[in-house]
């Protein structure tokens, strides 16, 4: 049997797989809401339970949060959030009481998800199930001999081989089960593993997804930030777009994939124009105002109560961007530009002028 390359500190063992584990610890026991004595965390435990006397002081607050929903323009501080995250506890910063807040948001929607989620957590935490189990390079091994044995039952030479495999396991991992449960176990503890795995992948993607919806959704307000010029260039390349962020900002900007394919066109032409700046009128088509079906606006706004004065702002937003940037700057003639630095140059010089004429 080839000897496991980990070298960890802790004796393992061949545990349940977490599915039946974590039976015997609760896991799956259901809490009334809004009680936090079974939260193994202190820490934790005492924010939300402060949190909670801070939100039963205040009239309306348990409601406020449930359907709080952040506005799309976000100018001033909401005065009931504001009030909220004062009585989440003295000892917080105004970025705690918000974390905080957000927290309770979510668990007073999804109670019973919150409480599975935290028991996982804590649990396979303080049982240090993940560094008990059995290693993953012991696991394949198991796993090549019971292979062997399914693909040939009637092979004496592999049934030994299986037997005495399972027997060295009896012994390195202080354990007294079966052959048949050792081969039940092992593939289960395996697939489990795996698909424990691919479940951190997809999460990881998905919060790297919706960082880049952040990122997409201010090109999208600033599109000039697609182009090479004095104002920057966005570090998110069109060829990272995918079909999931696509589906994610069109869920807010319905015109969303015409406007890509139109930024998409115009990066083209940008790449050909070199020193003959002369654009098409599609190449505009990237700065024209955001276009919203009524029946879709009026869904946008049961949700989003500011999406008009949002789709306002960046429609106002393009029209600068085209006034400025893309005619004032991207495509003005050498003389033009150079008066423009001439005449920032001399709007800066001012204030020195000024000393030098009170001297």
């Amino acid at each position: 049997m080839t000897k496991s390359p980990h070298t960890d500190t802790m004796s393992r063992t061949i545990l349940p797989p977490w599915s039946e584990f974590r039976k015997t610890l609760g896991v799956e026991q259901a809490e009334s809401a809004e009680t936090f004595d079974w939260m193994l965390d202190e820490a934790w435990k005492n924010d939300l339970q402060l949190a909670k006397k801070g939100i039963d002081s205040i009239e309306g607050a348990r409601q406020f949060l449930k359907d709080y929903r952040r506005p799309l323009e976000q100018s001033d501080i909401d005065p009931m959030r504001y009030r909220i995250g004062c009585a989440m506890g003295n000892h917080h910063s105004g970025a705690s009481s918000g974390i905080v807040m957000n927290n309770y948001t979510y668990l007073l929607n999804n109670w019973d998800e919150f409480v599975l989620k935290t028991k996982e957590r804590e649990q396979r935490k303080a049982t240090n199930y993940d560094k008990r189990q059995i290693h993953y390079s012991d696991q394949d091994d198991f796993l090549a001999a019971l292979k062997e044995t399914k693909a040939d039952p009637e092979n004496r030479e592999k049934a030994v081989k299986f037997a005495d495999i399972c027997f060295n396991f009896r012994q390195k991992f202080g354990v007294s089960y079966s052959n048949e449960a050792l081969g039940q176990m092992i593939p289960l503890i395996k697939r489990e593993e795996g698909l424990e795995g691919m479940k951190k992948l997809e999460e990881a993607k998905e919060r790297q997804i919706e960082e880049d919806v952040g990122l997409l959704t201010f090109l999208y307000r600033c599109p000039i930030r697609w182009f090479s010029y004095e104002g920057g260039l966005s570090p998110f390349s069109l060829r990272n777009v995918s079909t999931p962020h696509i589906i994610k900002m069109i869920a807010l900007y319905p015109d969303y994939m015409e406007h890509y394919t139109a930024v998409l066109k115009a990066q083209a032409e940008w790449g050909q124009m070199r020193g003959n700046k002369k654009p098409t009128a599609a190449f505009f088509e990237v700065f024209k105002a955001p276009e919203v079906r009524q029946e879709k606006r009026y869904e946008l706004l049961r949700t989003y109560p500011d999406y008009d004065q949002h789709i306002k702002v960046i429609t106002e937003s393009r029209d600068t961007q085209l006034q400025r940037d893309v005619l004032g700057m991207m495509f003005a003639t050498a003389e033009e530009l150079e008066s423009k630095r001439a005449a920032r140059a001399a709007q800066w010089a001012k204030p020195l002028s000024s000393l030098d004429s009170a001297e």
